[in-house]
Parts: structure tokens; C-alpha cells; sequence
């Protein structure tokens, strides 16, 4: 899980298709419900962006699912193989 402020978690939208018509509507009620938008992908039907309550977004008419966001780093490239 990656957080960044208090709290917050940083998630993967997913627009439901029968939604995709009125994408900025979803958009603007997850804004509404806390979400903090940091990427739109309207085509793809994607928004991601951080939230403190990922309960309360799923909840949101025209959501098809809340992803939490995972991250992976590799080590700097002069590090020690192991």
C-alpha cells in the first residue's frame, strides 16, 4: 500500500461501461466523496488518485471497482547483486 499524507492510500479507479457516457459525472462525485484526482484516463475509463476512505468510493454510482495502487522499486543499479 502506498500512502502519502495522513492516511491517505493511493487507489486505481475503474469506470463501469455502462457508465463511460457520463465519466466526468463519476469523476466529480469521487472528487466530492474525498478522492484527491491525480490522473484521468477517460478512454481507458481509469481515474486514480489518493483517498482516505476507499469504502466510501466504492459505494459511488458508475464504479466498477477501487484498486489499491502497489509499487515496486528496484535497487540502484551500482548496489550488490546478492
Amino acid at each position: 500500500m502506498i500512502t502519502s499524507g495522513k492516511d491517505m492510500t493511493t487507489i486505481v479507479v475503474t469506470v463501469a461501461d455502462q457508465w463511460m457516457s457520463r465519466f466526468t459525472a463519476v469523476k466529480e462525485k469521487l472528487q466530492s466523496m474525498g478522492m484527491h484526482i491525480e490522473k484521468v484516463m477517460p478512454k481507458l475509463g481509469v481515474i486514480s488518485g489518493t483517498t482516505t476512505n476507499i469504502k466510501k468510493l466504492k459505494s459511488v454510482e458508475g464504479v466498477e471497482s477501487v484498486n489499491v495502487e502497489s509499487s515496486h522499486s528496484l535497487p540502484p543499479s551500482s548496489a550488490k547483486l546478492q
